[in-house]
């Protein structure tokens, strides 16, 4: 005898009764069932925008001071899948192979004379309208999510860039790691939903950090990302450099970074920070912050704890540092910049 999915005898009416709710709960699985995938077919088939470095779909984070150069390196990439959208094009961004894409660019900071003219610089040409250029005029902020949504499916963009993050979305607490959790899914939703990477472009905080700690505001801008690119501006206020962090351990090594005519391009690899930069690092927390422990130092600065200590003893030994707390559990030890 043949049985239904229910166990039931089929064309026999002695089966049980369904639970209550049962058809509702049926009728969900078949609404969402095609948001499930095969969780083996598609291993191993990670699709580039930015090889090894920026996933489609996905999200990215460009951190980095202002007038650091985000935005010059956000249109480098624009300007690089332009291109490789032609035939017999090798554009490459960071030294790495790009996909072609139509993108979708909101610079809400640079005029779009400015970000013309970068354009030009950057012998962009664009004859088939791959990039939709906005970002000076834009809906309520309850609206932008829906706005940014009609614009990909209009444009059918691969690429989005946002610049500047918190003008885009407005968060009453960027502490807050839940309210900018919250705030930061719908743009994975996007990317997810349509096949496409969202990249946004978001100040530094000014104690600066390493290892995308010194994202502004709380640790969810940099969690809820798929990787992030770095920017970072030396004291002189001239020497740059740049490096990033991906998901399963794609990683671009801290590298110095050139800016000629517009055009960003590679440097030498560096070799992690001098103990001098680490000093530094940790003088402009606490100056920013106050008192911090050991470890609060070490996340801010992004260097290992042995390195943290050691730097420690250093400062307090020559006067720049004091120390307070037992450096016990319930009484750890705060370090703070002398009175």
């Amino acid at each position: 005898m043949d049985r239904t999915a229910t166990g039931s005898v089929a064309g026999s009416d002695d089966g049980p009764p369904p639970p209550p709710g049962a058809d509702t709960a049926r009728d969900i699985v078949r609404e969402y069932a095609p948001l499930f995938v095969n969780a083996v077919a598609n291993v191993g088939k990670v699709k580039w925008l930015v090889d090894r470095l920026l996933p489609t779909p996905g999200t990215s984070l460009v951190v980095g001071p202002p007038k650091g150069g985000k935005s010059v390196l956000a249109r480098n990439l624009v300007a690089a899948v332009t291109k490789q959208s032609r035939k017999h094009s090798r554009a490459t961004f960071l030294d790495r192979h790009v996909r072609g894409a139509r993108t979708v660019l909101l610079s809400m900071e640079d005029s779009l004379a400015t970000v013309k003219a970068h354009f030009g610089q950057l012998g962009m040409e664009d004859p088939e309208g791959k990039v939709r250029l906005g970002g000076h005029q834009l809906p309520e902020p309850d609206r932008r999510m829906d706005f940014l949504e009609a614009v990909i499916q209009d444009h059918l963009a691969t690429l989005v860039v946002v610049d500047i993050l918190s003008k885009f979305v407005l968060v009453e607490d960027g502490n807050n790691y839940t309210s900018v959790y919250r705030a930061m899914a719908p743009f994975t939703d996007l990317a997810h939903r349509y096949e496409c990477h969202i990249m946004l472009l978001h100040h530094a905080s000014k104690h600066g950090g390493r290892g995308g700690q010194e994202a502004l505001g709380s640790q969810a801008y940099l969690g809820s990302a798929d990787g992030y690119l770095s920017v970072k501006v030396a004291d002189d206020g001239q020497t740059r450099t740049i490096e990033g962090q991906g998901r399963n351990d794609v990683a671009l090594r801290r590298t110095e970074l050139a800016y000629q005519a517009g055009v960003v391009s590679l440097g030498k690899v560096m070799e992690g920070q001098t103990t001098e930069e680490i000093i530094n690092e940790v003088l402009k927390v606490l100056e920013a912050e106050g008192p911090c422990t050991p470890y609060q130092l070490r996340d801010a600065v992004g260097v290992k704890q042995n390195v943290m200590a050691a730097t420690l003893t250093k400062l307090r030994k020559e006067g720049y540092v004091t120390r307070t707390g037992a450096g016990k559990k319930g009484s750890p030890f705060w370090f703070s910049l002398p009175d």
